[in-house]
């Protein structure tokens, strides 16, 4: 459906896309240090805590930069995505499959 709208943007697509990847990464830098320094609670704070600080900085540099139209299509993808997220959650869907499921082998499901 979203290929519709899009015909003929293949710049747009790319710079949703771009702006998803690097969204995810900032997360992927936050919850390094989440882990290690939260978790582990790792005493090595330029490997865990300095260096994903500057990556973060750095990713989120480039996507503060990027185009406004796939700002706003991202943001607004990613509050559609937590509206989903929050409406699944209040009726008790799983974001995964259930342990029981993973458990079974793929040919005898």
């Amino acid at each position: 459906m979203l290929v519709l709208f899009f015909i003929g943007q293949i710049g747009l697509i790319s710079s949703l896309v771009n702006f998803g990847a690097l969204f995810a990464f900032c997360l992927l830098h936050v919850s390094v240090a989440w882990y290690y320094l939260g978790r582990k609670k790792s005493k090595n704070y330029l490997l865990h805590l300095v260096v994903p600080a500057l990556g973060f900085v750095i990713i989120a540099y480039v996507l503060f930069d990027a185009d406004s139209l796939a700002k706003i299509g991202g943001i607004v993808w990613l509050v559609i995505g937590g509206g989903v997220y929050i409406v699944n959650r209040a009726r008790g869907v799983s974001a995964g499959p259930s342990p029981d499921h993973a458990a079974i082998p793929a040919q005898t499901r």
